[in-house]
């Protein structure tokens, strides 16, 4: 990736502290009552997915893995209390 080059990482992000299963917890509720056309069987697909699959970071160990990486922030473009959605580039030599 060159120093022009941008990545976007939208993904669930949990709160500083929470564990995976409150972040669960929290997600699964708020998709519960605003997904209201899958059916039961579908929900119990996402549910599964969800408790299985998925492992968000926290926004700081987010910072710290793309740090790791050689990459900055450069502006979140969404957030909302599950998801954001930001864009990062390379760090260039002597930042």
């Amino acid at each position: 990736m060159d120093s022009q080059s941008r990545f976007v990482w939208i993904d669930t992000v949990r709160q500083t502290h929470e564990t995976r299963e409150e972040f669960n917890r929290r997600f699964l509720l708020d998709i519960s009552t605003q997904w209201t056309s899958l059916l039961p069987e579908q929900m119990l697909e996402v549910e599964e997915h969800i408790t299985q699959y998925d492992f968000p970071l926290d926004q700081i160990e987010r910072e710290r893995l793309l740090s790791g990486a050689g990459l900055k922030g450069l502006t979140v473009s969404y957030q909302d209390p599950f998801y954001t959605a930001e864009i990062f580039t390379r760090v260039s030599a002597g930042e």
